[in-house]
């Protein structure tokens, strides 16, 4: 639209300046724009075309006149009419970028770094028993082998725990007896672990009445070392023994009939300025236990090192421990890079007190 404007407005004020501009002068400012003008020879014929410019102009007919005075009035005026043209030009075409200009969209940087900012200032994290995970039970009629696959997350790091299957149940009073051994659970540097076993099982899975028990090692010659972490009961919908008969079975610290079934808690943490304020309560412990408590790196599906100490936890007779801490130079709170963990025990000397009872992931709270 600019450029359509600028080619018009131009062809106008050529001939506005053509009408004003005599025509004996014509050839001297179209000669000013042509470098070559200075060097040409004197036009012999010009005082004769001067001449003949002159009597067209004092010609005595109305028409010829009109056109003498109308040359005149813009001769003299010729050069505040094209100043005020071009002003007007320029102010149009100021006018019209300035319009453009004004419709350009822009991005308010500031304010989404200051969004991004307010957002890590405070995280919370959801406390729950550990260890978690699950098993597969799968019996061959052809063979009557039970194969066990079994994968547990959530534990010490390169921690060993006894396991077996039980007759009974998770949450009988009295620990049912031992039917069939398992390998040991051998945790890695992150907490997960996994193995495979094979049993000579002769009449299947049966539809109720077993369930498998994780003890929390690395021996069950103590009483504190026979605690179960994590239990599952078994269930089979398909008990023919013509066919190949399997069992999923959920391992979790909630299924354990001990007082630390029902451990829960939340965590608060409030960043400002590298100061971190730590709010902590759980739910469920041992009444008037003690327990160590870290911030880790990682997750309690992947537990790392640890980042930051927490006070011990004190239970009271009803076994709830609450605690509030602050801790110095704290850069930032990092999203899902963070975990709360809770251990058996304040001495962290041994597997059997180390062992992590509760766990949580630190989420950043979006505002």
């Amino acid at each position: 639209m600019l450029v359509y404007f600028a080619r018009h407005f131009s062809r106008f004020v050529w001939q506005v300046w053509m009408v004003a501009t005599p025509a004996q002068n014509w050839h001297k400012h179209i000669s000013s724009f042509n470098p070559e003008h200075n060097l040409r020879e004197p036009d012999p014929l010009s005082h004769i075309n001067q001449r003949r410019t002159s009597l067209l102009l004092n010609t005595h007919k109305p028409e010829m006149k009109g056109i003498s005075m109308f040359t005149r009035f813009f001769t003299e005026r010729k050069r505040s009419t094209l100043f005020v043209l071009a002003g007007t030009a320029l102010l149009l075409l100021a006018g019209c970028g300035g319009k453009a200009t004004s419709t350009t969209p822009t991005t308010n940087h500031s304010s989404v770094i200051t969004t991004s900012s307010e957002s890590s200032n405070t995280a919370t994290a959801v406390l729950k028993g550990i260890p978690t995970g699950n098993a597969t039970l799968s019996w061959n009629y052809t063979d009557q082998m039970l194969t066990v696959q079994l994968t547990l997350a959530g534990l010490a790091p390169n921690s060993i725990h006894p396991a077996h299957i039980h007759e009974g149940s998770c949450t009988a009073a009295i620990p049912g007896k031992v039917l069939y051994g398992l390998p040991n659970v051998v945790a890695n540097a992150q907490g997960v672990a996994t193995l495979t076993d094979k049993i000579s099982v002769p009449k299947g899975i049966p539809a109720s009445g077993w369930y498998i028990n994780v003890h929390n090692g690395p021996t069950i010659s103590t009483p504190t070392q026979a605690i179960s972490i994590a239990c599952g009961n078994v269930t089979n919908h398909t008990t023919s023994l013509r066919s190949i008969q399997s069992a999923q079975v959920i391992l979790s610290a909630m299924s354990v009939n001990t007082q630390e079934q029902a451990i829960n808690g939340i965590a608060r943490m409030t960043l400002s300025s590298h100061t971190m304020t730590v709010q902590l309560t759980v739910t469920g412990l041992q009444p008037n236990s003690l327990h160590a408590a870290h911030i880790h790196a990682g997750s309690c599906m992947q537990q790392g090192a640890v980042v930051y100490g927490l006070p011990v936890l004190k239970a009271n007779a009803a076994g709830k421990a609450q605690l509030i801490t602050i801790i110095h130079n704290v850069p930032s709170l990092p999203a899902n890079s963070w975990y709360i963990n809770v251990h058996r025990s304040n001495d962290l000397s041994t597997q059997t007190t180390f062992d992590p009872i509760a766990c949580g992931n630190v989420v950043v709270n979006q505002h």
